[in-house]
């Protein structure tokens, strides 16, 4: 098996600050070797640390936030919110993750994907890149919040929610996720792009929501913090998805005067 070589991006500011982009995984079967000599270099020579979330073990705020979002009455079962061609595939997706459907009848469809995303998890969240991070830094910064990532889910539209639902329930045999991993490992982003615009099934909601806007919130925040303090090397370490295309922080920073280029 090749080395690691997960996506790294080195960029420097108008006045030489310096960011480092690292594309994240959120989690990762037991045993998987992904850290690098050139990661290593990068956590030696990083001030600061940012992630989508730094309190990641606080469950009960987690759970407080997305009960707070994730329920509702008056709403119909949940195998009538797809289309009728994907009901069979969702009841049996439901099935294999001990999910009865009849449960889901007052939570919302996009907290049934997660629900449904967290129940047929294919590795563990404990093994992911940002918790292993954040382990290492005392000094780590949040770019949203709990209630802010669920909030954007509950603001998606009831077709995107729909789509949202049937690609996970799609994707929980594991192969595209065991698929993705390997292309994470690779560092393939062509082959990481590819694989999730095919979960977003075409809804251009779901990524404009879920990617493209929290990219634009998250370049502004790091050009916010080394502007508060230019003496500040930063990493950023979110979902590889946050680095792709045109709307990918690579992109926006550069946009911004950074000058960019891929280090790993």
């Amino acid at each position: 098996m090749p080395p690691p070589s997960p996506a790294l991006w080195e960029a420097t500011g108008p006045e030489s600050e310096r960011v480092w982009l690292f594309g994240t995984i959120h989690a990762l079967p037991d045993d998987t070797e992904w850290r690098t000599p050139a990661l290593e270099r990068v956590l030696a020579e990083t001030d600061l640390l940012l992630v989508e979330i730094a309190d990641l073990g606080e469950r009960e705020q987690a759970a407080l936030a997305f009960e707070a979002r994730a329920y509702d009455v008056g709403l119909v079962p949940i195998l009538d919110r797809v289309p009728g061609r994907q009901k069979a595939m969702l009841a049996a997706s439901l099935d294999a993750a001990g999910i009865d459907p009849a449960s889901l009848i007052h939570t919302e469809t996009w907290a049934a994907a997660l629900q449904l995303g967290n129940a047929a998890r294919c590795s563990n969240a404990a093994n992911g890149v940002d918790r292993a991070l954040l382990a290492r830094f005392d000094n780590a910064r949040s770019l949203e919040s709990f209630d802010r990532q669920f909030a954007v889910f509950d603001g998606l539209p009831d077709d995107a929610q729909a789509d949202l639902l049937v690609s996970v329930a799609e994707e929980s045999d594991c192969r595209a996720g065991n698929a993705r991993r390997a292309a994470w490992l690779a560092g393939d982003l062509q082959a990481i792009e590819t694989s999730i615009l095919t979960s977003f099934r075409g809804n251009t909601d779901l990524r404009e929501n879920l990617v493209d806007d929290r990219n634009a919130g998250y370049a502004d925040q790091i050009v916010q913090f080394q502007a508060s303090d230019p003496g500040q090397d930063l990493l950023v370490a979110v979902g590889v998805g946050h680095m792709l295309g045109e709307t990918g922080l690579p992109a926006l920073l550069s946009a911004r005067g950074y000058r960019v280029r891929r280090i790993q």
